[in-house]
């Protein structure tokens, strides 16, 4: 496996782990906007709901309980301390005082109970990660303990993440929450249309005086292509580019950075649907696929080769996870031995988002060299939200999240019966028990053993999601932006980073 951590250009990773310096705008009147481009649209400012990639919409929202270092780590956000009893079933937290939400509601420990209690309702995305939770003992305004039916010593994970983003609670059963989002963040939305999403600055922030910016836009690019040239023509101030643009950014005069992230991208598969209940079938094609090719063609070899769904250098990767060497005359054996000497046809649904529509045009092209016959359905990304979320696929493209909000999360909704994006019920010898002992501690160093056991199980037995590439995840960055956004490995973005000589012009 190629290793996790990467740099690029002028400004490397571990520049975001020193203290940056202010930033001086051209006039004191003049608010200081920052402009970026990504992807696409958010499907919904509900955090309840929306996928993790789409993180970067929500984080100028909300704050979390606990936050995520850039490295992977925990350290205070709207809870200052925590203590994880010896047996995992308590988490105790101390609030952080004189928190209010955007509405003037106060942030307090009955705040705390009403979030998660209703993040465990049915429907949402965050429920499976509170499914040890039984019950939220409010000591008093400022004190609350998380009582588990079975060990939680994934916990800080989950606060760190979607489930730890507090909602001010008379908006909880609000029908609107998707569109008009009540947080304890240092931004507010201020308009939500296609194509751009705008916050400015909340002076109610309990820490505003981190906030150097007086707003934010998110513009949403799916084209790469049309992202790039918006950024190089001053349209904005900073971009989320492929990694085959490097170069291309950088001869313009632009500075790039490439962040390590636990992101991995990779093609689901429903195994109760095509062929794919047989081992051998998703065996041949794990075979199939010319990982490195793919990295140099797609990526300029910026997405280190994936082999398992944690990257070598992450904590939670396994010596032995996958087996997923480039073989195929193996997968056409595998093929046959599995009675189906000619191949077979399924379904692959992906973004219309540049990377994701070239990656699985170039996998159905690799699949053909072995008599896999491939149908592409290339959506919007709601629609293939909506299409994932459903179950009702063959195979699905795209980008996992394997480390957010904890690594056990991921095994759980990939690999054990019952997971969010397990519709055929993929489960993999002594996956629960795995999962449970690797819960029974917050400790890394004992936690790794029992994921890296699991990882290596499902790999022998064919695993249902094929990891195909670590991607570098790309920041571009006009020269005025001496400091850029700050992305977690786990995907966090942190906007109290971004500093800027001049600002953007906010139009």
């Amino acid at each position: 496996m190629a290793h996790l951590w990467r740099r690029s250009g002028a400004v490397t990773v571990l520049a975001l782990l020193l203290a940056v310096t202010g930033c001086s705008s051209g006039a004191a009147d003049e608010p200081v906007v920052f402009r970026v481009g990504f992807g696409g649209d958010p499907v919904t400012l509900d955090p309840r709901v929306s996928p993790p990639a789409y993180n970067i919409f929500l984080s100028p929202l909300y704050d979390t309980l606990i936050k995520s270092t850039a490295d992977g780590g925990y350290a205070p956000g709207l809870a200052t301390a925590w203590e994880l009893s010896p047996d995992a079933l308590r988490l105790s937290l101390t609030l952080r005082e004189g928190v209010t939400f955007q509405d003037g509601t106060p942030f307090d420990a009955e705040a705390v109970r009403a979030n998660l209690e209703a993040a465990k309702e049915p429907g949402t995305l965050v429920a499976r990660t509170l499914t040890e939770l039984d019950r939220v003992e409010v000591v008093d305004p400022t004190h609350v303990v998380l009582h588990m039916r079975s060990p939680g010593g994934h916990m800080l994970g989950v606060l760190a993440g979607e489930t730890g983003m507090m909602i001010s609670p008379g908006h909880l059963d609000s029908p609107d929450l998707a569109t008009n989002p009540v947080g304890a963040g240092p931004f507010r939305l201020t308009e939500l249309t296609g194509g751009r999403t705008t916050y400015a600055k909340w002076d109610g922030y309990w820490n505003a005086a981190a906030i150097e910016l007086d707003g934010i836009e998110i513009h949403g690019f799916p084209d790469d292509t049309a992202r790039l040239a918006a950024l190089r023509s001053g349209q904005l101030d900073s971009s989320f580019l492929f990694p085959t643009q490097i170069e291309q950014a950088e001869s313009a005069g632009l500075k790039t950075t490439i962040f390590p992230r636990t992101a991995v991208h990779a093609v689901l598969l429903n195994t109760s649907r095509s062929e794919f209940a047989k081992p051998q079938v998703r065996q041949a094609l794990n075979l199939a696929l010319d990982r490195a090719q793919l990295s140099e063609t797609l990526y300029g070899g910026h997405c280190a080769v994936a082999d398992q769904p944690y990257p070598d250098g992450y904590w939670a990767a396994s010596p032995d996870g996958g087996a997923a060497a480039y073989d195929r005359d193996r997968a056409r054996a595998l093929l046959a031995e599995a009675g189906l000497p000619d191949g077979f046809e399924f379904t692959l649904s992906a973004s219309n988002i540049t990377t994701f529509q070239r990656l699985a045009e170039a996998v159905q092209g690799q699949l053909a060299e072995i008599g896999v016959r491939v149908k592409l359905d290339i959506r919007d990304n709601p629609s293939l939200t909506a299409l994932r979320q459903s179950g009702n696929f063959d195979a699905v493209g795209g980008q996992y999240e394997s480390g957010r909000p904890d690594p056990t999360t991921f095994l759980t909704d990939f690999y054990l019966p019952g997971g969010v994006f397990n519709p055929g019920r993929f489960n993999p010898p002594g996956g629960q028990e795995l999962v449970a002992q690797a819960r029974r501690t917050a400790d890394v160093a004992v936690r790794k053993e029992p994921i890296q056991r699991l990882v290596a199980e499902v790999a022998a037995s064919g695993p249902p999601i094929i990891p195909v590439c670590f991607p570098g995840y790309v920041e571009a960055d006009a020269p005025h932006v001496t400091h850029p956004v700050s992305v977690s490995v786990l995907g966090d973005y942190d906007f109290s980073a971004v500093r800027m000589t001049s600002p953007g012009s906010g139009g």
